[in-house]
């Protein structure tokens, strides 16, 4: 099975942010939902962080911003996959320099698993540089 990943840059140019939410919970939709309607108008700030419920339990939040140089995508996947070894085919969908990221009951901090994925990043990027020369 391949993963082919169809973006231009004229796509990426042409779009508009989207807003985007990581959220502690599974949806069963891939489609548009009515966020602002049903979840963004609901959101308060408290002390830098972020409060909303999402059916019914507490969410605390934060807004990060996607690391310089960066952009974030969304890819869609149109087909549904018929069989598991088939080629899968995914498609611009949306790009994002900033997202929400929420917890369960507690606030956000720099030892949660995805900001600690976050922080990756910069190590990849400090280990594959090139080193500069010491010669003097």
């Amino acid at each position: 099975m391949s993963i082919k990943v169809q973006i231009t840059k004229d796509q990426i140019e042409s779009k508009d942010e989207t807003k985007v939410h990581f959220i502690p919970a599974s949806v069963n939709s891939n489609g548009i939902i009515k966020i602002d309607e049903y979840f963004n108008n609901y959101t308060i700030e408290e002390n830098g962080v972020l409060i909303n419920a999402l059916r019914g339990y507490p969410l605390k939040g934060v807004e990060i911003n996607v690391p310089e140089n960066m952009q974030g995508l969304i890819l869609k996947e149109n087909e549904k996959l018929q069989i598991e070894e088939s080629d899968r085919v995914l498609k611009f969908g949306g790009k994002f320099d900033k997202f929400t990221y929420w917890n369960y009951d507690k606030n956000p901090s720099e030892n949660d698993a995805y900001k600690k994925a976050l922080h990756y990043i910069k190590i990849a990027e400090a280990l594959h540089s090139e080193i500069e020369s010491l010669d003097e």
